[in-house]
């Protein structure tokens, strides 16, 4: 007696080229995207410390990375007065210096 090997019977049609993929024409409509998500988004230093002030909590128990143009500051912020930011490490910056502020 022989062995009998299972075959199924091919009873759908085949749809395998019926859409077609350009990856350099995805990409580029990707990263177009992306850009203009970013430019929507982009929100203001001022807006980000004054939704940081919002929030439930002491803005001095806020652990932050602030980011200047000449240095990057791993603190809290003690106070903030019209044009300035004064750190829990008694470091004064200029508002108009930070590039970004980072919650840690």
């Amino acid at each position: 007696m022989k062995n009998r090997i299972y075959v199924n019977k091919k009873n759908k049609p085949k749809n395998n080229n019926q859409k077609t993929f350009n990856i350099e024409e995805n990409i580029k409509k990707i990263n177009r995207e992306i850009i203009n998500d970013l430019e929507v988004y982009e929100i203001s230093i001022q807006d980000k410390i004054n939704d940081l002030l919002n929030e439930n909590g002491y803005i001095f128990n806020k652990k932050l990375d602030i980011i200047t143009k000449d240095n990057v500051y791993h603190t809290s912020i003690a106070n903030v007065l019209k044009d300035k930011i004064i750190t829990m490490d008694k470091d004064i910056i200029n508002i108009s210096d930070i590039l970004d502020i980072k919650r840690i």
